[in-house]
């Protein structure tokens, strides 16, 4: 039974091919490095070798260069597979390293193994070259082609690579203008609270960025305070913008915007745990919070972020049943519940966001 060396640092390209030679008949070695390909050689070596061209540590063009330049192994039939060289640099690539063949990925398993059949049956018919010539030959081919030729195929992965983060931003700013829109669309049922949302979003990041969050967890927190109260879309208007104090049904309809939320907004794969943000904002650390009664670390950090925001810019703001109580006695809800209803360096941090000049009507832009 012919035996082939498939050498590839991606698992699932060899697990493939594995697969499809094993159901052929060949008996298969693999290596995920260049270090690993000449360790299995030294052990049994194999009828013919299938490698990739770049990989960590030793690459293809090592590897074969070893092969070649082996006493042992001169005539050892090599294919390269390979998503990463220019179809144009192909056939030079062949004749400078003395390569059988070339094949692009994703590879075509039926012209590979046609491929295999040939070169097997003619492995014992090609020239040996002296060792010494062979490795001067592949010390050149190779400093050639690592140093220039293969910088197009770097340039190719960077360029992709650029398209991909251009993707990313473009899919951000349209997550961000996704939330905007959902905010005014829950705002426009209830006018006392408009910008409420974007509002809390202000502050909850400016709090975060004083704790010193990542970059990442702040993007989260800005859009999950972004649509923290998507779940009163589900409330009914009037009680919204009802005058007076609500009664207790009244006030338990109203709580369930945080389950609603949470159901809206799990279906949605978020790359934070946006969904989880608007269920959690009413919680508090003691467990007297709704609608879970959660405590402590039960609750995730960006959800006691927006929590003290929340409480802070609704106690700030106009509400139907009464005017806005100004920033004294929301720093005093806060401060005074410090380490009770919320979480004590959130709420050190947020009075350091005061102490530094934080005010709405600074940082954020007029309402519209």
């Amino acid at each position: 039974m012919e035996k082939i060396l498939i050498v590839d640092d991606n698992p699932e390209f060899r697990k493939s091919l594995t697969e499809v030679l094993a159901s052929v008949g060949y008996k298969v070695d693999e290596a995920g490095t260049g270090e690993e390909a000449i360790k299995t050689i030294k052990k049994s070596v194999p009828d013919l070798i299938i490698s990739d061209l770049l990989m960590p540590g030793i690459d293809g063009f090592e590897l074969c260069r070893y092969v070649r330049g082996s006493e042992k192994l001169p005539n050892i039939p090599f294919i390269f597979c390979s998503g990463f060289f220019p179809r144009k640099e192909q056939h030079e690539l062949s004749e400078l390293l003395a390569v059988d063949d070339f094949f692009d990925k994703p590879v075509d398993f039926d012209l590979l193994l046609s491929a295999i059949k040939r070169n097997l049956e003619n492995r014992h018919f090609k020239d040996e070259k002296p060792a010494e010539s062979n490795q001067d030959f592949f010390s050149n081919a190779h400093a050639e082609l690592v140093q220039s030729k293969l910088w197009s195929a770097v340039e190719q992965e960077r360029e992709q690579r650029d398209r991909a983060e251009a993707l990313v931003i473009q899919l951000e700013q349209n997550l961000v203008g996704f939330v905007a829109a959902v905010a005014k669309a829950v705002e426009a049922r209830d006018p006392y609270t408009a910008g409420h949302q974007r509002r809390v979003s202000i502050l909850a990041c400016a709090i975060a960025g004083e704790m010193g969050l990542s970059d990442d967890m702040v993007k989260g927190i800005k859009l999950g305070s972004g649509l923290h109260d998507i779940g009163k879309i589900y409330v009914p208007s009037e009680l919204l913008v009802k005058p007076s104090l609500l009664s207790s049904l009244e006030f338990e309809l109203i709580k369930s915007h945080a389950k609603v939320g949470y159901e809206i907004l799990s279906g949605i794969d978020f790359p934070w745990p946006i969904a989880e943000m608007a269920y959690q904002h009413h919680e508090r650390i003691n467990g007297s919070g709704y609608p879970r009664g959660l405590k402590g670390d039960e609750i995730i950090l960006e959800a006691k972020v927006i929590a003290v925001a929340d409480v802070v810019e609704a106690m700030m703001s106009h509400r139907p049943y009464r005017a806005s109580l100004g920033e004294m006695p929301a720093v005093d809800e806060i401060t005074s519940n410090r380490g009770i209803l919320y979480e004590a360096d959130i709420v050190d941090c947020c009075m350091k966001v005061f102490d530094q000049g934080f005010s709405f009507e600074k940082e954020a832009p007029a309402d519209k």
